[in-house]
């Protein structure tokens, strides 16, 4: 049996990248802010102030480098790839774990959303910020190992 692959040029896996990397950071940030309802103002202010600090920490010693490891897969993919090529099978399965243990984490008792909205502000912001390698790369072309 022989299964179609949708299969998409270099560009618009890179826009699929990109567009899919800004969404998730825009929707983390999204459940940080409506937790701020159960916040006082120092307490947003902190939960804002840790996941800015931890949002430039993960972007640049991990998701940016992530976001350029993918940028150079994609170029060296045939020129017709499949859509969902544009990230490694590996990746699929830690976007699966962390995506378990943001369930398990909203939806448990146990964690105060104090603690984590930091998290999520810092990892969408990571996610959002590091979407713009994609947007630089289509854009400039200069993207370099």
């Amino acid at each position: 049996m022989n299964i179609p692959k949708p299969g998409v040029n270099h560009k618009t896996l890179s826009i699929v990248s990109a567009i899919m990397w800004g969404v998730v950071g825009i929707m983390l940030n999204y459940f940080a802010v409506k937790w701020f309802n159960l916040f006082s103002n120092i307490e947003i202010i902190l939960a804002i102030a840790g996941g800015i600090f931890l949002g430039v920490i993960v972007a640049f010693t991990g998701f940016r480098k992530i976001a350029r490891k993918n940028i150079f897969r994609i170029k060296d993919l045939p020129e017709k790839a499949c859509v969902f090529a544009f990230q490694s099978w590996k990746s699929y399965l830690i976007i699966i774990v962390m995506v378990s243990m943001g369930i398990f984490l909203r939806k448990t008792p146990y964690m105060p959303r104090l603690f984590l909205a930091p998290v999520y502000i810092g990892i969408g912001l990571a996610l959002f910020g590091s979407s713009l390698e994609y947007y630089y790369d289509l854009v400039m072309k200069k993207i370099t190992k």
